[in-house]
């Protein structure tokens, strides 16, 4: 890119160089060689215009041309010319250089603008690139002012917010008292530009320069300022699409866990109302004790559903925290598999767990309680008479604990949501809430450990992966 310089030094070197040029040219040219000395002032014409701009190649045209007479038309060393055809050649040679350094300077002009812009918007480009991915939240701002010391010549920016009150949010190393007072207009040496916001506020941005800006810098940091405006509006309006987003969220758990309670827990609700009301009839000893059997049965299903409601609002609460300590895998799928006796009923149970198997070191209760969920899922996605198979296996650091059952298995499209809350599929016996693999997972999550739906080909099974003590943290 060409470098210009200032206007005053422009002219000082137009009005020199012919001078300077006619000594040489007199060394080796002489009233014969008028036609190359014309060419060789018209060139130092254009150079100056397009290095001086127009003022320094009007300067130029004219020295060259008083200098060309002076040196190079008889009677030499004078002003005066001998001849009508050499008063023509010099006006000609002054219209012309007059003429070619005004269009140069003014192509030069046109091109320093050219170039002005290109800069600017590649400055403005620099800046949405900036904003569009800042390091943290809200450090747009210092994007912006940071961007604008670099590349506007600014010592520092400062980024106030001003609404009904004053809320600096980037200072720049300057004291609030300047800020304030260069908001309020009385710090001569700042350069505030500002850009509107939501509510009748407006964004700041406050510089403080070394030397004299111009008006370009002046307009680039009003449109700093724009840009730093919108990205906040931005960023403040998707905050409030999330927080809108969270809210619809809630309400819609919210829904689904009245409709889910309300359902679920009505129907145990009714099954021990109707054999209560049965029992309160019946004469037979043997009806009696069916009758009670159903009760117990459906008492207990309405507290496991009562127990996976409190185990969710503690996991929901923050407040879920694991007591770990070392665990044979033999006494936990033991403790389970006992306390479930006799819901498994008929089912083909089979127990694969080697006895040399390392300790997990887990919280126990918490453990026990996503095993106890993953076996009873595996009861109630599965024909009573099927198969269900509970087997551990090791691999370093890990203890893996399978539950498969011989049920319908899941569909494909439903893998990747079954873990959510309230999630029940297409293919789910009645009686679920949908929380049990939910609060399962949350439970082992808490022990440093895991559960995956795992590979089966047929029906369903689920692995709970849990650390050893050499591997917990």
């Amino acid at each position: 890119m060409r470098r210009s310089v200032p206007p005053w030094l422009g002219v000082s070197i137009a009005t020199v160089a012919p001078l300077v040029l006619a000594a040489g040219l007199t060394q080796v040219a002489g009233v014969a060689d008028q036609t190359n000395v014309a060419f060789a002032f018209l060139v130092l014409v254009i150079v100056s215009a397009a290095y001086g701009g127009g003022a320094a190649g009007v300067a130029a045209s004219i020295v060259a041309f008083l200098t060309f007479n002076y040196f190079f038309f008889a009677p030499t060393r004078t002003l005066s010319v001998s001849t009508r055809r050499d008063i023509g050649v010099l006006i000609g040679f002054l219209m012309v250089s007059l003429v070619v350094s005004s269009l140069v300077a003014r192509i030069e002009s046109h091109r320093d603008r050219a170039q002005r812009e290109s800069d600017d918007a590649r400055l403005l480009a620099d800046l949405y690139v900036s904003l569009s991915d800042p390091a943290v939240p809200g450090g747009e701002m210092d994007a912006v002012a940071e961007l604008a010391e670099a590349r506007l010549g600014f010592r520092t920016v400062a980024v106030v917010r001003a609404g009904s009150a004053i809320e600096i949010l980037r200072a720049g190393g300057v004291s609030d008292q300047f800020l304030r007072l260069a908001i309020a207009g009385g710090a001569g040496d700042a350069v505030v530009a500002s850009a509107p916001l939501r509510g009748g506020a407006r964004l700041l941005l406050i510089g403080y320069a070394q030397t004299r800006l111009d008006d370009r810098n002046r307009a680039l940091l009003a449109a700093f300022a724009s840009r730093a405006a919108a990205a906040a509006e931005q960023r403040a309006a998707a905050e409030e699409r999330e927080r809108m987003a969270v809210l619809q969220e809630t309400d819609r758990q919210r829904s689904a866990l009245l409709s889910s309670v309300s359902h679920d827990l009505r129907t145990p609700l009714a099954g021990i109302k109707a054999a209560a009301s049965a029992f309160a009839t019946s004469s037979s000893a043997e009806d009696r004790d069916r009758l009670a059997h159903s009760v117990v049965s459906e008492v207990d299903r309405l507290d496991r559903m009562v127990g996976n409601l409190l185990d969710l609002s503690r996991i929901e609460g923050g407040i879920l925290t694991a007591s770990r300590e070392p665990v044979p895998v033999e006494d936990l799928v033991g403790t389970v598999l006992s306390r479930l006796r006799q819901s498994l009923g008929v089912r083909q149970l089979t127990v694969a767990v080697p006895p040399d198997l390392p300790a997990v070191f887990i919280d126990f209760v918490q453990v026990e309680q996503a095993l106890t969920n993953l076996v009873e899922n595996a009861v109630q996605h599965s024909p009573p008479g099927a198969g269900l198979i509970v087997s551990a296996h090791a691999r370093p650091g890990w203890i893996t604990v399978r539950v498969a059952d011989e049920g319908s298995g899941i569909a494909p499209d439903e893998r990747d949501r079954i873990f959510r809350r309230f999630e029940r599929g297409r293919r789910a016996q009645p009686g679920g809430s949908g929380l049990g693999l939910a609060i399962a997972r949350a439970f082992a999550a808490a022990s440093g450990g895991s559960v995956e739906l795992a590979e089966s080909s047929v029906g369903t099974a689920f692995d709970l992966s849990l650390p050893t003590q050499e591997t917990a943290p």
